[in-house]
């Protein structure tokens, strides 16, 4: 090998059998699962304070809309179901930032110094991303969203009155796929 070419050979190479990157992408997707569920177990107990939270678009603008200013939940289990809901999206939204070091730590190997260099900002830069995507569509777009989603509520008085009854799970789905 040519000096040139040890240059672009990636950093601390070393050879590893199909088996063995299985075992690594094993262990860290072990990591990263058993860090989720501790978070999900450290969340679970703020869930009713999450949810609160993440109602607040929808409340704010039944409140100026008019109407029923409630949310429900229709099925026996579905507020129960609704709280680990909650909970495993805030702790996904914890993990993110070990996923992201553990995908990180996997593929860097695997990768030219010239290559680390231009993927490696990537990686820690797409928490913050993350976040300032979320900020995003919970201040600017979901209050605009919901008054106009709103707007087709019938509240006239010589009208049967035609309004929104949000049910929590039907919310909660909604706001994530935003």
């Amino acid at each position: 090998m040519t000096e040139a070419t040890e240059n672009l050979e990636p950093e601390d190479e070393k050879v590893m059998t199909w088996v063995g990157h299985l075992t690594e992408a094993r262990n860290r997707l072990l990591k990263v699962f058993v860090f989720f569920i501790a978070a999900f177990l450290c969340v679970y107990p703020f869930s009713g304070e999450v949810l609160k939270y993440l109602m607040l678009p929808l409340a704010q603008a039944m409140k100026t809309a008019g109407g029923a200013e409630r949310a429900i939940f229709t099925g026996v289990a579905e507020g129960f179901i609704v709280h680990l809901k909650v909970s495993a999206f805030s702790a996904a939204v914890v993990s993110f930032p070990f996923m992201a070091f553990q995908a990180w730590r996997f593929i860097a190997p695997a990768l030219y110094p010239s290559e680390q260099g231009f993927v490696k900002p990537l990686f820690f830069v797409s928490p913050l991303l993350f976040a300032a995507g979320a900020c995003f569509v919970f201040y600017l777009i979901a209050p605009p969203a919901f008054k106009f989603l709103l707007s087709f509520q019938q509240l006239e008085k010589d009208a049967l009155p035609v309004v929104l009854e949000a049910r929590i799970a039907e919310y909660l789905s909604f706001m994530m796929t935003l």
